[in-house]
């Protein structure tokens, strides 16, 4: 059985794309998204096992983002069937992104509403052998282009979103007034004692010495 093998699994499919990823509800104080351009288009990747949906990470531009074994890949996963340990599943080179597959990878792109597996686009849509690995192939990632990799039983989801807004929050806005609170009092209180000590300085040798007579005089009541 091979690593992509997930026939236990309920795989998505490129329909997932169009239901929501994380609900969400318009706030009126919240400016719409920008429209989304080639200049300033975000990846959106996706993780799924079988039909349930582990994280999103979003890309901007990123060199490079890897699957493997090693600590520095992006997506730890199995390595095993790889070319490499650190196999680089997406590259960004000269403002384009390039989706990197294997022939022993399952999957499917999504071209002009038509969906094209991994072994198609390769023999006849022109994905282009990739000279950096044996048995790959590259193929770049146009704006609309929507893609599904299968994996060592997982699913890596990919398309193209506008950039999120940045969220504006004024200083006074983003203060929690209860530990405000708290820290104006216990600075008050501080000040009381420093004021307290300079006012009226104490013989410290004068406490000590009736702190003793307390506790032996204590001792003595008790035994």
């Amino acid at each position: 059985m091979s690593l992509n093998s997930t026939f236990f699994l309920r795989r998505i499919n490129t329909h997932q794309f169009d239901v929501a990823a994380i609900a969400s509800t318009p706030h009126p104080a919240i400016a719409p998204e920008s429209a989304m351009t080639e200049e300033n288009r975000v990846l959106e990747l996706r993780l799924y096992w079988g039909d349930i949906l582990l994280g999103i990470n979003y890309y901007n531009k990123s060199p490079m983002i890897t699957i493997g074994e090693t600590k520095n890949t992006q997506i730890f996963i199995s390595s095993e069937g790889l070319p490499t340990q650190q196999f680089p599943l997406i590259r960004y080179r000269d403002g384009e992104y390039f989706l990197t597959f294997t022939n022993q990878m399952d999957g499917e792109v999504e071209l002009a509403g038509n969906v094209i597996k991994f072994d198609v686009l390769s023999q006849r849509y022109g994905a282009q052998q990739d000279g950096d690995f044996s048995n790959s192939y590259k193929w770049r990632l146009a704006p609309t282009t929507r893609a599904i990799v299968h994996w060592g039983g997982l699913t890596i989801a990919m398309q193209f979103v506008p950039p999120p807004n940045k969220l504006t929050r004024s200083l006074w806005g983003s203060l929690d007034y209860k530990y405000l609170n708290i820290g104006l009092m216990v600075l008050i209180l501080h000040l009381i004692v420093m004021i307290s000590l300079l006012l009226h300085p104490y013989d410290a040798q004068n406490l000590m010495t009736t702190w003793i007579s307390f506790i032996n005089a204590r001792e003595k009541f008790f035994t």
